[in-house]
C-alpha cells in the first residue's frame, strides 16, 4: 500500500460534518474539499451556515457529528499553516492596539517559539516589523499603522485583518467576508493579492455573499442552505437553478436549519 504524505492531502477536508445551537442545527452532513492553489467561495443565504462551517474546521465550534481535516491533520496540528479572517462584528475594536502591532500578530506567528524570548522580541522588532509595514502599504493603510485599531473606518479593519494574514505567509487562508465594507477599488486589489497567492500555491477558501463576483473571481464554490446544495466549479454551482433552490422560502428541510 502506498502512504500519501500530508501535502498530497486536500488543504481543508470535511467528512459528514454537523453541527447545533442550542439543538437547532445549523450544519447537517456536510462534505466537501478544497483544491489546493484554488480560491473557494462560500455561499448561501443568511443562516445558511457558512460562518458556522469556518468555526466549525478550526474546532471553534464542537460538532454533532463529522470531522475536519487540514491536510489530512486536525486543525491543531496544521494551524501554523493557516490564517484566519474573522468577520468585523467578532473582533473587540476597543482593544487598545495599533494596526502595525495587529499585523505583527500574523508575523510573530512564524517565529520559532522553541527560540528564547529575547531572540523572539528581537525578530519581531525587525524583520518582521518591516514586514508588516509592508502589508500594510500593500493595502493602501502604511499611513495608518501607528494608528489604534479601533479608530478606523470599517473597511479600513478588515484591511488591516487582511494584512495580518498576508504577514503570516499561511498555506490556507480562511477568510470570513472579507470584502465586507471595502470599496470596489480595493476589493479589486485584493483579489488579484489573492490570485497571486493561489498561483503561489496558497489556497482561499471565503465566505461570500455577492454571487455576480463569486461566479466570476472565483474557481470553485460550496453553495449551502444547512447542507450542502451544490459544490464544484463556480459557474456552475451558481447556476440559476441552484441559487434558486438554496434561496427559496421553505427550501430546507425541518432536520436543517430552523
Amino acid at each position: 500500500m502506498i502512504l500519501r504524505s500530508s501535502e498530497d492531502r486536500a488543504p481543508l477536508a470535511l467528512r459528514s460534518l454537523s453541527v447545533a445551537y442550542r439543538g437547532v442545527p445549523a450544519l447537517w452532513d456536510v462534505s466537501w474539499e478544497a483544491r489546493a492553489g484554488s480560491m473557494t467561495a462560500i455561499v448561501g443565504p443568511n443562516g445558511a451556515g457558512k460562518s458556522t462551517l469556518l468555526n466549525a474546521a478550526m474546532g471553534a465550534l464542537r460538532p454533532l457529528a463529522g470531522e475536519a481535516f487540514f491536510w489530512g491533520q486536525p486543525f491543531a496540528e496544521a494551524r501554523s499553516r493557516v490564517a484566519y479572517v474573522p468577520q468585523r462584528e467578532s473582533v473587540d475594536w476597543d482593544f487598545p492596539v495599533t494596526a502595525l502591532e495587529v499585523v505583527e500578530m500574523g508575523s510573530a506567528r512564524r517565529l520559532d517559539w522553541l527560540l528564547p524570548a529575547w531572540v523572539r522580541r528581537g525578530a519581531a522588532n525587525r524583520g518582521h516589523r518591516r514586514e508588516a509595514r509592508g502589508c500594510l502599504e500593500e493595502l493602501g493603510l502604511g499611513a495608518f499603522a501607528d494608528r489604534p485599531i479601533g479608530q478606523l473606518s470599517g473597511g479600513q479593519q478588515q484591511r488591516v485583518f487582511l494584512a495580518r494574514a498576508l504577514a503570516q505567509q499561511a498555506d490556507l487562508l480562511l477568510l470570513d467576508e472579507p470584502f465586507a465594507g471595502v470599496d470596489s477599488e480595493t476589493e479589486d486589489a485584493l483579489f488579484q493579492r489573492l490570485r497571486r497567492l493561489c498561483s503561489e500555491g496558497t489556497t482561499v477558501v471565503a465566505v461570500h455573499h455577492d454571487l455576480e463576483t463569486a461566479r466570476s473571481r472565483f474557481d470553485d464554490a460550496v453553495l449551502l442552505s444547512g447542507s450542502v446544495v451544490a459544490t464544484g466549479p463556480a459557474t456552475e454551482v451558481l447556476s440559476e437553478e441552484n441559487v434558486r433552490r438554496a434561496f427559496a422560502p421553505g427550501s430546507r428541510s425541518p432536520r436543517q436549519l430552523a
